[in-house]
């Protein structure tokens, strides 16, 4: 486990259960000794990572396909 982390796995599932539960960032937060933003983070890694998978996956169909790659900006 990384020195500088405080929570271990454990608790991180039981935050990511809390936040889906409903419950608010500041009381996980007191709960197990964090600030709300740190609980913030974890929640926003969850919706990147969730984010993340969608666009691969989007990405490997696309390419699957055989259709061009272009870039739309």
């Amino acid at each position: 486990m990384d020195r500088r982390r405080k929570i271990t796995d454990e608790q991180l599932a039981a935050i990511r259960r809390c936040l889906k539960n409903g419950l608010t960032q500041e009381s996980i937060g007191r709960h197990f000794g964090i600030s709300a933003t740190q609980v913030g983070r974890i929640k926003l890694e969850q919706r990147h990572a969730r984010n993340l998978h969608k666009s691969v996956g989007d990405a490997l169909n696309w390419l699957l396909k055989g259709k061009p790659v272009t870039r739309d900006c």
